[in-house]
């Protein structure tokens, strides 16, 4: 991100406390969002059947992208996080409950940057991203989510956990025949 900060310091830099994974957005953000204890035990309840056949997985991050309004640390964990958006997409048509999705996410990222200014060095970005497409930046077990209230940049000072859903590990019994 140094690097980025550098060749584009006019941007919007994520802190790393605020660096997260999205797996769905239940409501989109608007000016007359009022909290609604009702709807949240609603979320809470797809939210865990959603989740509730999966095991912890790796989300490894990989390269750079961009899009027309941010920076992205391409995830990949092996079709896991897709597989979660569409079993709530399900539950959400079972639930009755309208889908309002801005749009329909397939990939697994960490949004890093997000464009607030015009560019001073769209050259230097440019070849900044071609250097870095592939760079490998880390891996993490994902153990568990957390559904929250949050503003814009998921804030960490702003943010409200309405609820934490731990992942259970998958276990295996050995048959041995005799």
């Amino acid at each position: 991100m140094e690097r980025f900060k550098e060749t584009e310091p006019d941007q919007y830099y994520y802190p790393l406390s605020d660096l997260h994974v999205t797996i769905f957005d239940f409501i989109s953000g608007c000016a007359d969002y009022r909290r609604d204890p009702g709807t949240e035990k609603i979320f809470m309840e797809l939210s865990r059947r959603a989740l509730a056949d999966f095991s912890p997985f790796e989300f490894d991050l990989e390269g750079v992208a961009f899009s027309s309004a941010a920076g992205l640390l391409r995830g990949f964990d092996g079709g896991q996080i897709v597989e979660m958006r569409r079993r709530i997409r399900n539950l959400l048509k079972e639930y009755g409950i309208p889908n309002t999705e801005r749009y329909e996410s397939e990939s697994a990222h960490v949004t890093f940057c997000r464009f607030k200014s015009v560019l001073r060095n769209p050259v230097g970005l440019v070849d900044l991203i071609e250097r870095n497409g592939d760079l490998e930046i880390g891996q993490a077990t994902i153990r568990s989510f957390e559904l929250v209230e949050h503003d814009w940049y998921n804030s960490a000072s702003r943010k409200r956990i309405i609820d934490r859903i731990d992942l259970i590990p998958t276990t295996h019994t050995a048959c041995i025949a005799g």
